[in-house]
């Protein structure tokens, strides 16, 4: 027995070998998909990398697990790793699709694994999944979607795919800077988002800047109750905690 074990059952160890796992099925997935795009008769060197750089995350979440399994006095126990599902990935859209169910895949087995540490109210292992992981994926799964949506709308060709995969980041990062002054200045507010939509989309409106701490408080209380409910860690975490925090440090 570890001598530095304490308030780690043995429920939340399996878990964390079971998610190690996962996050090196990922990567072996991954790492099919870069080396697809690589091939001579595929030839799509953008596609190729992003799916390297996709495998080296994963293999660094899995690292991330082992970690934290020998800091809690845990055995690290490797498992078989399935094999890709295939190995022919099609074009730069089928592929993005894939990556985007594995990533979803993913995000279920983490939030698995968080209803286990809450169930032996293990709250370092908690704060471990929520700090390290929920967020990232909830991005990750938001830029997939991005990719197809934009993908899908350029049309088949592979040649034109490519170019626009790799050019629509820089120029969407234009925009970006352009929506961030404008909330900052006031010319823009987030006002809404539907609750209701899984992803929801952002309501902007022209007009003032948001009111002061005090008439935002309550609703950030509200939120808060409302994405506690639903087991929404990302919101809790990411967003209204980091809120809340804030006015709270401005004496609102």
């Amino acid at each position: 027995m570890s001598r530095c074990r304490q308030n780690y059952d043995a429920e939340c160890e399996a878990g964390i070998n079971k998610q190690i796992n996962m996050e090196l099925y990922a990567m072996y997935t991954y790492t099919s998909m870069a080396f697809y795009f690589e091939r001579d008769d595929v030839d799509l060197k953008g596609f190729a990398k992003f799916f390297r750089d996709s495998a080296k995350e994963e293999l660094e979440h899995a690292e991330k697990f082992m970690k934290f399994q020998t800091e809690r006095g845990g055995r690290i126990v490797l498992q078989d790793i399935k094999r890709p599902d295939k190995d022919e990935w099609g074009t730069g859209l089928d592929a993005m699709e894939t990556a985007l169910a594995l990533e979803k895949t993913v995000n279920q087995a983490l939030l698995d694994l968080h209803k286990v540490s809450d169930k032996h109210n293990d709250y370092h292992m908690s704060d471990f999944i929520e700090a390290n992981f929920l967020g990232e994926q909830v991005e990750s799964i938001k830029k997939l979607s991005g990719y197809i949506t934009n993908l899908k709308r350029v049309g088949p060709g592979h040649g034109f795919t490519e170019y626009f995969r790799n050019s629509g980041k820089e120029e969407w990062g234009h925009a970006q800077k352009f929506i961030d002054r404008g909330v900052e200045e006031g010319s823009f507010s987030r006002t809404s988002r539907d609750p209701t939509r899984t992803s929801g989309e952002l309501v902007w409106s022209h007009g003032d800047r948001p009111g002061s701490g005090e008439d935002r408080e309550p609703g950030s209380l509200n939120l808060y109750k409302v994405s506690d409910k639903h087991n929404d860690f990302h919101a809790l975490r990411n967003g209204i905690e980091t809120h809340m925090r804030t006015r709270a440090n401005d004496g609102n």
